[in-house]
């Protein structure tokens, strides 16, 4: 895989219950398991509950909100360093949003910090241990 392009990445979940990606790279794709994902460094970290914080070993995690009520994902100050990426998925119905805790300042191109329903996915990059740039599927 690491030769090919992705052109997309797309989350679900199997008749049998367990986690999925399908990765399409040109004419050919396949499914990904959470092994596969662990294995090129993105960890998955399942949140059932409507608020979360951050903590350091959130870093380079793909974390998954299943809620169907609304989720509040808080970063705070000096829990991560320059370079650190989160990805959120909204895997439930429940809109996740992200909220900057005490000295943090969280900046996105519009000022859109809610993920934008069932499936979207945004990443979270730390610039410095009090700034960090929201990108992706945002309302």
């Amino acid at each position: 895989m690491a030769d090919k392009n992705i052109s997309a990445l797309t989350a679900g979940t199997t008749p049998d219950g367990t986690e999925k990606l399908h990765v399409i790279q040109g004419a050919n794709s396949r499914r990904l398991t959470t092994a596969d994902v662990a294995a090129i460094g993105l960890a998955f970290n399942t949140q059932v509950g409507t608020a979360y914080t951050a903590v350091a070993t959130d870093r380079g995690k793909w974390i998954r909100f299943t809620n169907a009520s609304a989720v509040t994902f808080t970063v705070n100050s000096g829990v991560h360093t320059a370079g650190d990426e989160i990805t959120l998925e909204q895997a439930g119905t429940g809109v996740v949003t992200v909220t900057a805790g005490a000295g943090v300042t969280v900046n996105s191109r519009g000022s859109l910090i809610a993920t934008n329903g069932p499936y979207a996915v945004a990443t979270l990059k730390c610039i410095s241990s009090s700034v960090f740039t929201l990108v992706g599927d945002l309302v």
